[in-house]
């Protein structure tokens, strides 16, 4: 009996940043999905694993183009990083789930102030 290929794949997005964030503070993914927000600045939630580690989850279609970008909710404090300001990926047919690994040398309004 032949295997059918997912329709989905799981990405789980991993934000390390520079330095621990004030508790109170959230760390989001923003996309082209609407699992990402469609570039809602707060679109994706990450959960806080440690003083410097974010983590979430979301099911992404196999062939679909991600794009995203990493915030602290809105467009002012967009993350700095040495991958540039927008990641894109696509999901190939035959894929596995992945670990999208992204750190945060600094925020758009702390380098401006």
């Amino acid at each position: 009996m032949k295997k059918t290929e997912p329709k989905y794949r799981r990405i789980t997005f991993r934000v390390t940043t520079d330095a621990p964030l004030p508790v109170g503070e959230q760390v989001f993914v923003t996309g082209n999905l609407p699992s990402l927000g469609e570039w809602a600045p707060d679109g994706l939630p990450l959960t806080r694993v440690d003083d410097t580690i974010w983590s979430s989850s979301v099911d992404v279609p196999v062939g679909e183009r991600v794009e995203f970008k990493i915030t602290r909710g809105d467009w002012q404090s967009e993350a700095l990083g040495t991958e540039g300001p927008t990641r894109n990926l696509t999901i190939q047919p035959g894929s596995r789930d992945l670990t999208v690994n992204h750190f945060v040398t600094g925020w758009l309004d702390q380098a401006i102030a």
